[in-house]
């Protein structure tokens, strides 16, 4: 009999595992795949993080405590996570996200400063662009961050089951019980971080949440100046010619990683729905042909050279907020973290502990009544 069961260890699960076993709570992690894995939301190596929170400013509190979060856990594990590389936006002034990344870094007061030269020189940009760097902005490492939570969950007391998969939740009086393919677990509460996953174990949220697919590509720079490329900022680009945004990375220099000395970069807009089992059923060269268009467009020099490409899913709400609340009819025994839509990852230690004050307190000190499921 466990205090909590926590339901998908990805970037959320992770985080609230070893928050609510750092609270000194008895509590299990439930892995449908293994610790890190290419069937979820958070494959691709990296994400970025920022303040300038253009999607509503409601989130800025939650970034200045993430960001806290994230300084803890490197603390702890003795892994570097966060990079401070700084992160370029490129856009027209009058265009819809550098206004609402200008209004949040005035009304916040966040640094920023000119873009260089150096900076913009791998990039063909209208003139019509104007560019700043947010200081504070950079990347966050995606893998490495999910294995430093769960580590230091273990060590602070928590269990974890890799490779199971949840068949039912089941809950009366002040049990929860877990059936997976191989156990029943029961403890007082439970958290659900399944991600793509969650219609599948709650079925209410088919009609709150759809799965679509994010293809990200990767590309070796030709030029010798491979410098340029290390050091760049992470960067932003907002077209008015199309949905969403592109962005990408730094070249890492990361020997371990199969995409070693290559540019990540990706288009993030709404994608068609798909089941998380369709993750992988695609066709490469449409896709490739789709990122080809970026380089084509901004970044020219590369334009010829070939395209590695990784996939990654969105759970997007309709409104593309986050979703974090009790289930209902649960009691308040069941936590719901769902629906990040592609732009949560960087949230993840502030998450952890707001599905911990839920669990053990019933209420939380963070303004999240804009994320609730009555919305």
């Amino acid at each position: 009999m466990y205090d909590a069961h926590v339901i998908g260890l990805g970037s959320m699960g992770a985080s609230a595992l070893y928050h609510l076993a750092k609270a000194g709570l008895n509590v299990v992690g439930i892995e449908r795949f293994g610790i890190v894995h290419d069937s979820g939301s958070h494959s691709g190596q990296t994400r970025l993080i920022r303040k300038a929170y253009f999607e509503d400013e409601r989130y800025i509190p939650l970034l200045e405590s993430a960001y806290n979060g994230w300084k803890e856990i490197e603390q702890t594990s003795g892994n570097t996570i966060y990079t401070e590389s700084g992160l370029a936006y490129f856009g027209e002034s009058d265009h819809p996200i550098v206004q609402g990344v200008y209004q949040a870094a005035n009304s916040h007061r966040l640094p920023f400063r000119a873009c260089s030269n150096r900076e913009k020189a791998p990039f063909a940009l209208p003139d019509s662009f104007e560019s700043r760097v947010e200081i504070e902005a950079g990347f966050l490492r995606a893998d490495i961050a999910i294995k430093s939570f769960v580590e230091a969950a273990k060590k602070t007391g928590a269990q974890v089951f890799q490779n199971e998969t949840v068949r039912a939740i089941n809950y009366r009086e002040d049990i929860v019980e877990v059936e997976t393919d191989k156990r029943i677990i029961r403890a007082g509460k439970a958290v659900i971080c399944a991600g793509s996953y969650i219609s599948e174990l709650i079925p209410e949220m088919k009609n709150r949440v759809q799965v679509s697919r994010q293809m990200i590509g990767w590309v070796k720079p030709k030029t010798n100046d491979l410098e340029m490329f290390e050091q760049m900022s992470a960067w932003v680009i907002a077209d008015k010619t199309i949905p969403g945004i592109y962005y990408g990375f730094p070249m890492l220099d990361d020997v371990t990683h199969p995409m070693h000395g290559q540019l990540k970069f990706a288009h993030h807009t709404i994608a068609d729905s798909i089941h998380p089992t369709e993750l992988h059923q695609y066709d490469p060269e449409t896709e490739e042909a789709k990122l080809r268009r970026i380089l084509e467009q901004f970044l020219p020099e590369l334009a010829d050279q070939p395209i590695s490409l990784n996939t990654c899913m969105y759970t997007n709400t309709n409104d593309e907020q986050f979703i974090l609340d009790y289930l209902p009819d649960s009691g308040n025994k069941i936590v719901l973290a769902a629906g990040f839509s592609g732009h949560g990852f960087k949230f993840a230690p502030v998450i952890g502990e707001i599905v911990t004050d839920l669990v053990a307190r019933g209420t939380t000190q963070y303004n999240i009544d804009f994320l609730g499921l009555d919305r």
